[in-house]
């Protein structure tokens, strides 16, 4: 069933947006899979402002973007209701395109839309793009709201139960723009369907960091570790004095967990640590029992990044290969999704883990001690945030290797099998590499570099034979069948039609691949 939902427009007659126009605005949407409520949904999607086809068409949402987020949405939905609303309900353009609204034309509409959430008593509301956030975050202490994070924002009268959760997310236009970050929307929804639905995620909920500051505690880590059965994972993680691989650097602490809930961490070098130098002797010898004792019987280890992490083990420990596999959630969250790229934003490492975690578990208790770990400034936190940060370490990783597996789908025993019998090597073997460097003749060096390289020249041969095939041909034929610039065309000067395939073009390669060799 459907409806829209209309409000008094008397307000908007001094809206400049609303003189300029001279148009209805687009009123709020609403969906539901039975009998129609226009006095409650479960869930309110809130955009920026109506397009060229909404202003069109009188309903929000209908547009190429719209569309996209409906089909998107379809997946989780299911017997939920729902509204479609913008921030700004008339169409604010320049030169016949569409323009961001103005903060006048904002605050002179966006009473609406609180009124529409007054009314609708949504259990979630969704602020889809920037507009939508400024204009509705339930939360103004906040200064930078995370995508993805879920505010509660309560009336007075309303128990905590009652509070309307907001979840904040990519507005549609801009993955119709940038589609490799589909998958975060689709998590966003996901996530607004199942807390409608009452279900919480307990991935985001801070779990418990113990330090282990007795040689019997380490003790007895190790023998709980190494008595795992076969269906059991370790997080494993170091926290370091600075980023160095070669040059003068650390272990502060090692930390390990064995489950979702707590995380351990054994201090080592950290200038707080309470351990003496003899005890530290012995915490060496427990740990490299851990890592090395054929008696482990666990699946694998996991670890993120783990080139970096297994080198601390070879370098401070002596143990060159560690007696389990290794699943790297840095490396599985690669092969799930190549195509993550920093936003334009210069702080935003698309494979961190505090990155994937905030994206994809929902956990935002980091703080800032996130930063002086990329700064390597760790040691100059307070003790009881070190072994806090240290513990999240442990038991985010095995939280994130969860939530990897389950949205590999069907793909996931493929991707486990490949990261521990194959990257699980290149794991151990890379370290050494770097930390060893390699020989090099330097006259051969800039010979392979210089105009007469061997390597350059094949480089440009290879263009050429690729032409000969016929694949590649065909796709040429298709290529230049469907360029806009040509339509098909034969050429002016002789039978010969254009070459336009191009080894180095992703949608070229997609062409042969998919469209001609049908793989």
């Amino acid at each position: 069933m459907r409806a829209t939902l209309k409000h008094d427009s008397s307000n908007c007659l001094n809206c400049p947006l609303y003189q300029q126009t001279n148009r209805p605005y687009v009123p709020t949407d609403l969906m539901a899979p039975g009998a129609m409520n226009a006095d409650s949904v479960d869930i309110l999607f809130i955009g920026e402002a109506p397009g060229r086809d909404e202003d069109k068409l009188q309903l929000p949402f209908v547009g190429a973007s719209g569309q996209l987020l409906r089909k998107a949405l379809d997946k989780y939905v299911g017997d939920l209701s729902y509204g479609f609303a913008n921030v700004v309900r008339c169409r604010p353009t320049e030169d016949g395109a569409n323009r961001p609204p103005s903060e006048i034309e904002i605050g002179f509409c966006n009473g609406y839309v609180r009124a529409d959430i007054a009314q609708l008593k949504p259990k979630v509301v969704v602020l889809l793009g920037g507009s939508a956030i400024a204009a509705l975050n339930p939360d103004p202490t906040e200064e930078s709201w995370v995508r993805g994070k879920v505010t509660k924002a309560r009336t007075r009268s309303a128990k905590e139960h009652e509070c309307v959760k907001y979840v904040a997310t990519f507005h549609p236009a801009y993955v119709l723009r940038s589609p490799q970050q589909s998958v975060l929307l689709e998590t966003d929804l996901s996530k607004a369907c199942n807390l409608a639905r009452g279900f919480e995620d307990i991935n985001g909920e801070k779990g418990e960091s113990i330090c282990l500051d007795t040689v019997s505690k380490v003790e007895r880590m190790r023998d709980d570790i190494l008595n795992l059965g076969p269906e059991g994972r370790v997080g494993f993680d170091t926290e370091t004095a600075n980023l160095n691989r070669v040059g003068d650097n650390r272990v502060l602490s090692w930390q390990f967990a064995w489950g979702a809930e707590t995380g351990y961490v054994v201090p080592y070098h950290h200038k707080l640590t309470p351990f003496s130098s003899g005890e530290l002797d012995q915490i060496t010898a427990i740990l490299q029992e851990l890592f090395s004792s054929k008696e482990a019987a666990f699946a694998h280890w996991l670890i993120h990044n783990a080139k970096f992490d297994v080198q601390k083990v070879q370098r401070f420990l002596g143990i060159k290969t560690l007696n389990r596999p290794i699943f790297d959630t840095m490396f599985t969250m690669y092969l799930h999704d190549e195509n993550r790229t920093k936003l334009g934003n210069q702080d935003y490492f698309p494979y961190a883990l505090k990155t994937l975690v905030h994206e994809f578990l929902g956990f935002y208790h980091y703080d800032n001690e996130a930063v002086a770990a990329r700064e390597g400034r760790m040691e100059d936190l307070p003790w009881d945030k070190f072994i806090e940060y240290g513990g999240m370490d442990g038991y985010v990783l095995y939280r994130l290797a969860d939530r990897i597996l389950e949205l590999a789908g069907r793909y996931a025993p493929r991707m486990s099998r490949f990261a521990t019998r194959w990257h699980s090597r290149l794991a151990h073997t890379l370290p050494e590499v770097e930390g060893n460097g390699i020989w090099t003749d330097k006259r051969q060096l800039f010979r392979l570099q210089g105009e007469n390289s061997p390597i350059i020249q094949r480089m440009a041969e290879i263009p050429e034979e690729l032409k000969k095939i016929a694949e590649v041909k065909a796709t040429n034929k298709y290529l230049v069948s469907k360029d806009g610039r040509t339509a098909g065309m034969k050429t002016l000067f002789g039978p010969k039609e254009p070459w336009l395939w191009n080894i180095e073009k992703k949608d070229h390669n997609v062409a042969l691949f998919f469209e001609v060799m049908e793989l």
